[in-house]
């Protein structure tokens, strides 16, 4: 165990087993970009959602207005990340075939996103 300790302080976090021996450290880093590219666009979305809507139930405080925003963000808040990405997936995929449900293009990710929004006859 100390021997792959001093690795990982290192740097090498070893080989995989399910990936046939490729080093962990190598597929963690060609996997970053599009990491990196998701967690960029749910940042993006979550502020143009999220403030807005923030903004909204301050000036509307303790209307009914405010408490269906507060019972929305609330509900949001308590299903778990998991549950929520394939409830999304199958409304926006499945449901109305906005988005594709699976795969990743190098292009914009946000751009593609807004382009799905505004002309939902884009097939992927």
């Amino acid at each position: 165990f100390l021997i792959w300790g001093s690795n990982v302080l290192r740097g090498d976090l070893g080989e995989s087993f399910y990936l046939g021996g490729r080093s962990v450290t190598g597929v963690l880093l060609e996997r970053l970009p599009a990491t990196i590219q998701l967690a960029i666009a749910a940042l993006f979305f979550a502020v143009i959602i999220g403030v807005p809507m923030g903004i909204f139930a301050a000036i509307k405080h303790n209307s009914p207005a405010d408490q269906i925003v507060m019972s929305v963000t609330m509900i949001g808040i308590s299903i778990p990340s998991f549950r929520l990405g394939l409830i999304l997936i199958l409304v926006m995929s499945v449901g109305l075939r906005l988005l594709p449900s699976c795969g990743y293009t190098v292009v914009n990710l946000i751009v593609d996103v807004l382009y799905a929004f505004i002309d939902p006859r884009i097939k992927y």
